[in-house]
């Protein structure tokens, strides 16, 4: 409880400052609204006035000397349009109101077009770029023993058995970022190296994939029991946002139920 109330405040406090910010962007804001026309697929950028009577004009030519103002005018549109969803949500926070999502302040973006994409400074970093930082952020693997045997995946990926590569494989195939081996610490517990921590992409918030492999050996199966209850007490949860498979001598691992446990992650 104290964990979703400590969040709440955290992301008030966000839409606070994004507030600020974008009421002071809007003040030495640009008059008037920018028009884009495609033409032999190149945009063509058009100077249109507000207010009563002005719907449905054509507007003035811009020049390519004109690009600060066409950056204004499109930057203009987007923080108003950011800025009336921040509002919305601030309210609702405030009035502890259900349906607070940072998502829908990322839709804004997402909603633009490529050309307007180009032209404006997200108030949020997107997506694509939150998800290629975390891909891209440096960790220290658990390595490998030097007799270990050398299995890789599809992309090249060095993995400990054939399961884990079917498990990377399947994840690459879904759309699914993922790290291998990625340090973690649990509480209680010490640090762990989970086979998979996942990326969900639409709400970049991440989930563990953990592959049992010798589930017919008592003292493994012990220590895997004890390793997914302290996943619980740090807040992992089976279904929720933690996913085990499973394999034994005789029941192998089968790659396409992971779709199925996965479904509602992508």
């Amino acid at each position: 409880m104290q964990d979703k109330i400590k969040e709440k405040e955290t992301y008030r406090e966000m839409l606070v400052e994004l507030k600020d910010k974008l009421q002071l962007s809007l003040e030495s804001a640009p008059k008037g609204r920018l028009r884009i026309s495609m033409k032999n697929d190149r945009p063509e950028f058009y100077f249109c006035e507000e207010g009563p009577g002005t719907a449905g004009k054509a507007g003035r030519y811009l020049r390519k000397e004109f690009e600060s103002l066409i950056r204004g005018l499109a930057q203009k549109e987007y923080d108003t349009k950011l800025l009336r969803e921040v509002v919305f949500q601030l309210n609702k926070v405030e009035k502890s109101i259900t349906g607070i999502s940072e998502e829908k302040l990322l839709d804004i973006y997402e909603a633009l077009s490529d050309t307007r994409k180009g032209l404006v400074i997200p108030g949020i970093k997107p997506r694509a770029e939150e998800i290629k930082d975390w891909l891209e952020t440096p960790y220290e693997p658990k390595g490998f023993e030097e007799n270990a045997p050398e299995i890789y995946t599809e992309a090249g990926e060095r993995v400990r058995s054939k399961s884990e590569k079917l498990i990377a494989d399947k994840l690459r195939l879904m759309g699914i970022p993922y790290k291998y081996e990625c340090p973690m610490k649990l509480a209680g517990y010490g640090t762990v190296y989970p086979d998979f921590t996942l990326l969900n992409k639409n709400n970049l918030k991440i989930a563990m994939l953990e592959h049992f492999g010798m589930m017919d050996d008592p003292e493994y199966s012990a220590l895997a029991i004890a390793k997914v209850r302290s996943y619980e007490k740090n807040g992992f949860y089976v279904g929720k946002n933690l996913y085990l498979t499973f394999e034994t001598t005789h029941s192998p691992f089968d790659a396409r139920s992971l779709e199925q446990m996965l479904e509602d992650f992508v």
